[in-house]
């Protein structure tokens, strides 16, 4: 007996629905791929309208409070801005994120966020995104993360830009560090307390008219100041 070739029994039954077929998948892409323009559309702008979810629906641990949100984009200086804000593309898998959970909870979203480091915004003049969707009242839901994993150094690097407090301590650390650097020939003739005082000064008030310089010349603000703002800075 002749043995049965499944994909071929499976091709005369799709044969059997003629261009009915065909027009109905030509049907379902079309309104997809409508919809998915939909989603990059409302991407690209701001709306008040609030999003609507079926809490049930939802997974909680993607749930975060806008505290928590401030404290890692502080912590690692981060932004978190709407997403017309974003000049990246937003990938393939974020789109279909999105068209999953309103199909989940038969609604259209709106009011997105994107946490990210700054050079991945267009910013107003004067290596990780994050998706959410605005759940109201200060909520915010993860729908979507792409990219690489930032740097294990990153939160060490952008310690000292924490705030203001945190810079001058990281100065004051780096003029003892440089002052413990002189060599004990320039102790000649006086206290070594003193001369070490007054260098630490000196070193002390060098070290944060560079810091300043620098702030003023990049237009660097503090990560407490800059995590939710539309500036560059």
């Amino acid at each position: 007996m002749e043995r049965i070739d499944i994909a071929k029994k499976l091709e005369r039954q799709r044969a059997k629905a003629g261009d009915a077929f065909l027009n109905a998948v030509r049907g379902w892409i079309d309104e997809e791929s409508r919809k998915r323009t939909t989603v990059s559309e409302r991407l690209a702008t701001t709306t008040s309208t609030p999003n609507q979810f079926d809490f049930d629906l939802l997974d909680t641990g993607r749930i975060y409070h806008i505290d928590q949100i401030r404290e890692i984009c502080v912590t690692y200086r981060l932004r978190f801005l709407p997403s017309r804000f974003f000049k990246e593309a937003y990938p393939v898998e974020a789109i279909t994120a999105i068209r999953e959970l309103e199909r989940t909870h038969n609604t259209e979203l709106s009011q997105f966020h994107v946490m990210a480091p700054s050079k991945m915004f267009l910013l107003k003049k004067r290596e990780d995104p994050l998706l959410f969707a605005s759940l109201g009242n200060d909520y915010y839901y993860l729908v979507h993360k792409w990219g690489t994993d930032l740097h294990p150094l990153r939160k060490l690097m952008v310690w000292p830009m924490r705030n203001f407090l945190r810079l001058l301590g990281f100065l004051l650390v780096v003029s003892i560090l440089l002052t413990a650097l002189i060599p004990d020939t320039f102790h000649v003739g006086a206290s070594p307390e003193i001369i070490n005082f007054v260098s630490f000064l000196f070193i002390f008030k060098g070290v944060c008219g560079i810091a300043i310089y620098y702030c003023f010349w990049k237009g660097k603000n503090f990560n407490e100041v800059i995590w939710d703002s539309e500036f560059s800075n």
